[in-house]
């Protein structure tokens, strides 16, 4: 049964799965954490949140670049 994309989106849990699975199988050997620190945030609004915490589109583009960058 195919799975859409949005599926996998909206579950954290079979995200990991897929990629210890392909991490186990030899592809894409390192992962790199995006993600929020393990401490108490500031709130505010989405978007000034995900700059300041580095989750924006552009600090994850500039992220994954970077990333590339050192392979």
């Amino acid at each position: 049964m195919p799975v859409s994309s949005a599926a996998w989106t909206r579950s954290p849990v079979r995200v990991v799965v897929a990629v210890t699975a392909l991490t186990f199988a030899g592809v894409g050997a390192r992962v790199v954490p995006i993600a929020l620190p393990d401490a108490f945030l500031a709130a505010g609004a989405l978007p000034t949140l995900h700059d300041r915490y580095g989750l924006s589109t552009d600090a994850i583009i500039a992220a994954i670049r970077t990333e590339l960058a050192r392979s």
